[in-house]
């Protein structure tokens, strides 16, 4: 996971991971 056209897309990315996390946790809860 090293093919990222720019540090924006590389933003998004990461806020999508943030995303997915939470919504993990709100299951596990």
């Amino acid at each position: 996971m090293c093919n990222y056209p720019s540090v924006l897309s590389n933003s998004e990315w990461f806020i999508g991971q943030r995303q997915i996390v939470n919504e993990n946790v709100k299951q596990a809860e």
